[in-house]
């Protein structure tokens, strides 16, 4: 029990995503994406874009920074064709592998993870995270 107790916690790390890791995050097997194709990052209309730019430029290498492609949520999410991530403020755990974001039932299970090993500020942020999402 203590090995697999000692491979999750070396593991949140690696299964945690911030605005640090954009690119990384925003890199989506699943979509077939081209090699050097701008990653789009939609901005909730309560955010600052300017604000949200110089945090990104303060954040990323510049290689990185060139790639990010900020734009708006669109207002009726059918009208969006272009796949892309929603721009979130904190640090977030996905499940990892092919899947990057966070998901429902995985995030929840996920966050029973977290408080179990101690991880009280990053499950906090989690559940920041996913309140961001609705509002």
């Amino acid at each position: 029990m203590a090995a697999l107790e000692s491979h999750i916690r070396d593991t949140w790390p690696k299964l945690t995503r911030s605005i640090h890791s954009l690119c990384e995050s925003a890199s989506d097997p699943k979509t077939g994406e081209k090699k050097n194709a701008p990653h789009i990052l939609y901005l909730s209309p309560r955010e600052d874009e300017e604000a949200v730019r110089r945090r990104l430029h303060e954040c990323l290498c510049s290689e990185d920074f060139s790639r990010i492609e900020l734009r708006p949520v669109p207002g009726n999410p059918w009208d969006n064709e272009e796949h892309g991530l929603l721009y979130l403020p904190g640090d977030y755990v996905v499940p990892g592998g092919r899947f990057n974001e966070m998901y429902g039932w995985d995030s929840y299970f996920i966050n029973l993870g977290l408080l179990r090993d101690g991880r009280i500020e990053l499950a906090k942020s989690m559940v920041d995270q996913q309140l961001y999402e609705v509002e």
